[in-house]
C-alpha cells in the first residue's frame, strides 16, 4: 500500500537499523540540535541520534541481549536526571545501564514479568504494571555493604550531588524496595487478598498511563479507568465501565477536565469530567476502525491518533476537529512526541520522524482530478482534468472556485492527451488520444465556443503538443523550422510529436496544415516537447531519452545535447535556461540546456506503485518553483 502524506505532516527521517520488529523506543536526550534516542527490538538495543536540519541518524551504541535470549527486557525506561535506562527483564532482575550501555546495576525484585514501566522524575521512583499489578519501587541504599567491600572499585563510587548520593546511582550497593502497591477498588490482587470488595473476583491491571504534572498513575483495567495520587496511593479517580471492551490507552486533559479512551473495538472516545463524573461526549474520528494508539503534544492542544487502518490524524483538542491527516502502509505501534512540533511512530522494523508544518495548503477543490498545470502569463494557470475538461484559472481570484474559463469535456470519444494555449489569438487547442486536435475560442464573459476539429493529424498520430508564438519567433526560427509569415511576421504554429518519432510544425492559421518535419527519434514515440524561444532551443524526450536541438538557421536542426536519464519521462519544462525533466520514478532531473549540466532535484518515495510526476511548473517571476505531483 502507497504511503500518502497530506499536507501538514512532513517525514524528515527513517531509521532502519533494527533487523527486527521495533518493541520499543524512548527519548534519551537532546543536545547541540540533535535528538538522541533508545530502541530495542526482541534481540538487539540500540542508542542512536537524529539530526533535524538534515535528517540523518547514526547509530552510537549497541548491546545484544544476555544469552541471545529473545525478549529478554519486558519494559524499559529512563531516568533523565540519572542517565540511566532502566530494564525489567525476564530473570526477575532490574538492571541499570548508563548512556554507553554499560551495566551499572542489577537488582532483584519479586515483580512477574513486567509490561509497562515509567519513571518518575519528581520523586525518582520507578512505577511498574504487570503479571503482579501496579506497584511503586523507590531505592533503598545498602551503606553496610558498601563500608563492608574492602574491594571495592574506584569506579562503584556513589554519584553525589549537594552531599547527598543520587537516588538509583550508588552502584551495586542499592536495591529496589516496593513502597506501594495500587490496589483498584472492588478487585481482587494477584495474590488473593481482597481488595476493597470480597466478593469481586479478576486479576491485576497490568496497562497504566502516567500524568507526570497531576502526579497522577491511570491503571487501566478492562473497560475502567482509575487514577492513583503516587505520593499515597490513594484512589482520586474511579470510572468504571467507561467502554465495554479492554481499554488499550488514554490521554487526560485536567485543564479541559476531558478524557479520551480507545479501546480494543472501537474508536477514540472523549469524556467530560463535570464534577468528577464522566459523561460521554463525543466519538473521535469513524468508530468501525480501532484505534492502534494516541498521544498528546507537549502543550496539550493536540492529540495525535493512528488507526488500524493506517490512518494518522492530528486533532485540536477544544473542537476535536482534525486539522491533519495521513495515510500510511501500516498502522503505527506507538506515537511519542519529542518536541512540540515533531513526533515519531514505528511499526515492523521501521521507526519514522515526522515534522507537523503547514508547508502548502488547499488552493481550489476540483470536482475531477488535475493531471496537468501549465503557467500561462497576466497571472492564468492551464489545467488539465481527469475528465477530459480544461479550465483557464486565475491566480489573483479570491472566490472558491479560481476558474476563468472552463471548457466541458472534449466532445469525443477519446481521452485529453494534453492542451495548449494561444492567449494573443483566444484559441485553446486540445490534442486527444486519438491524434485529433480540437479548437475552441476563448471568452472571459461566456463559455469558451467550439470552432473546429483537425481530423486530418489523426493519421500522424500525434501523442504531444507545444505552442509556438509567432511575435518570439525570429528570422533563424522562420528559416529553421520552415514557418508561414504573415506580412513579413511569422504567424502562430503548433508543434506536435508523433508516435514514430517526428516533429510536425503545423499552421494555425491554415486549419493547421503541415508545413514542417524532422526526425527528432527514429521510431520511438515523443513522450514531451518544450521550446525556448529565447534561447532558439526544441527539448524532446521519448521514453528515457531527452535531446536538444537548436533553432538557430545556421545549425540547421543539429541535436546539440542527448541525455538519458532514470525512468521514462512525463513531463518536461523550461525555466531561465533550463529543463526540469519528471520521470514515472518520480524523480525530477535538471538540466542546464547552455552547459549541459544536470543533478536530481528530489525523489518522491512513495511505496508501490511508484510516484509519476505528472505536473512540474516554475514561472519567472515565483520566488521559487511550484512543484504539483500524484501518484499512479
Amino acid at each position: 500500500m502507497a504511503e500518502l502524506l497530506r499536507p501538514g505532516f512532513n517525514l524528515d527521517s527513517t531509521f532502519r537499523a533494527h533487523g527486527a520488529a521495533v518493541r520499543a523506543v524512548l527519548l534519551s536526550g537532546s543536545s547541540g540540535g540533535q535528538h538522541q534516542f533508545t530502541s530495542s527490538d526482541d534481540k538487539v538495543l540500540k542508542n542512536w541520534t537524529f539530526s533535524p536540519g538534515d535528517g540523518t541518524t547514526m547509530v552510537t551504541a549497541s548491546m545484544t541481549f544476555p544469552g541471545f535470549q529473545s525478549t529478554f527486557f519486558t519494559a524499559m525506561t529512563l531516568g533523565e536526571a540519572q542517565g540511566l535506562l532502566f530494564a525489567a527483564c525476564l530473570d526477575g532482575k532490574v538492571r541499570c545501564y548508563d548512556k554507553r550501555l554499560q551495566l551499572v546495576s542489577d537488582m532483584p525484585w519479586n515483580n512477574g514479568c513486567v509490561r509497562e514501566m515509567v519513571f518518575n522524575t519528581q520523586r525518582n521512583e520507578l512505577m511498574t504494571a504487570g503479571s503482579y499489578g501496579i506497584k511503586i519501587w523507590e531505592c533503598e541504599f545498602d551503606h553496610d555493604g558498601y563500608r563492608a567491600d574492602k574491594d571495592a572499585s574506584p569506579f562503584s563510587m556513589p554519584r553525589t550531588k549537594d552531599g547527598k548520593v543520587v537516588p538509583w546511582c550508588f552502584g551495586k550497593y542499592q536495591n529496589a524496595s516496593c513502597r506501594l502497591a495500587l490496589r483498584i477498588p472492588g478487585i481482587e490482587a494477584a495474590d488473593g487478598s481482597a481488595a476493597g470488595d470480597e466478593d469481586a473476583g479478576g486479576s491485576w491491571a497490568d496497562r497504566m498511563d502516567w500524568h507526570a504534572p497531576s502526579q497522577t498513575l491511570f491503571a487501566l483495567y478492562g473497560g475502567g479507568v482509575y487514577g492513583f495520587d503516587v505520593g499515597t496511593g490513594a484512589c482520586t479517580m474511579r470510572f468504571d465501565g467507561l467502554q465495554k471492551s479492554q481499554i488499550t490507552c488514554m490521554v487526560y486533559f485536567p485543564d479541559m477536565e476531558m478524557l479520551l479512551t480507545g479501546g480494543g473495538e472501537s474508536g477514540a472516545v472523549a469524556w467530560r469530567l463535570a464534577g468528577g463524573t464522566p459523561n460521554f461526549y463525543r466519538a473521535i474520528g469513524p468508530t468501525a476502525v480501532l484505534l492502534s494508539c494516541m498521544a498528546a503534544d507537549p502543550s496539550g492542544t493536540q492529540l495525535l491518533t493512528s488507526t488500524n487502518d493506517g490512518m494518522v490524524t492530528l486533532w485540536d483538542i477544544e473542537t476535536l476537529v482534525p486539522i491533519y491527516k495521513m495515510k500510511l502502509s501500516r498502522p503505527a505501534k506507538k506515537i511519542m512526541y519529542f518536541s512540540h512540533t515533531r513526533f515519531l511512530l514505528y511499526f515492523d522494523c521501521e521507526i519514522k520522524m515526522f515534522s507537523i508544518e503547514n508547508l502548502y495548503q488547499s488552493w481550489m477543490e476540483c470536482n475531477s482530478e488535475p493531471v496537468a498545470l501549465k503557467a500561462l502569463s497576466y497571472g492564468l494557470i492551464l489545467a488539465e482534468f481527469a475528465d477530459s475538461s480544461v479550465r483557464l484559472l486565475d491566480t489573483a481570484s479570491t472566490s472558491p472556485d479560481k476558474s476563468a474559463v472552463t471548457t466541458v469535456p472534449q466532445l469525443s470519444t477519446h481521452g485529453l492527451a494534453s492542451a495548449v494555449v494561444s492567449l494573443p489569438t483566444g484559441r485553446l487547442f486540445t490534442l486527444l488520444t486519438n491524434g485529433h486536435v480540437h479548437v475552441w475560442e476563448l471568452h472571459l464573459k461566456r463559455p469558451p465556443a467550439f470552432c473546429d476539429a483537425w481530423t486530418h493529424l489523426g493519421k500522424e498520430g500525434c501523442c504531444c503538443i507545444a505552442n509556438l508564438d509567432g511575435e518570439l519567433a525570429d528570422p533563424d526560427m522562420i528559416t529553421a523550422l520552415g514557418l508561414a509569415t504573415e506580412g513579413g511576421a511569422a504567424a502562430d504554429h503548433l508543434i506536435l510529436g508523433t508516435t514514430t518519432g517526428d516533429c510536425i510544425v503545423c499552421s494555425i492559421q491554415h486549419a493547421g496544415v503541415p508545413v514542417f518535419r524532422f526526425p527528432a527519434f527514429k521510431h520511438q514515440p515523443l513522450q514531451a516537447i518544450a521550446l525556448d524561444t529565447d534561447r532558439k532551443l526544441l527539448v524532446v524526450a521519448s521514453r528515457s531519452q531527452v535531446r536538444v536541438y537548436s533553432l538557430k538557421a545556421s545549425q540547421q536542426l543539429k541535436c546539440t545535447a542527448a541525455l538519458e536519464v532514470f525512468s521514462q519521462v512525463t513531463k518536461i519544462d523550461l525555466l531561465e535556461g533550463r529543463a526540469m525533466i519528471g520521470t514515472a520514478s518520480g524523480s525530477v532531473v535538471l538540466v542546464d540546456l547552455v552547459t549541459g549540466r544536470t543533478g536530481v532535484l528530489g525523489m518522491w518515495q512513495t511505496g508501490t506503485p511508484p510516484a509519476v510526476v505528472v505536473c512540474i511548473r516554475g514561472g519567472r517571476h515565483c520566488e521559487r518553483p511550484a512543484w504539483c505531483c500524484s501518484t499512479s
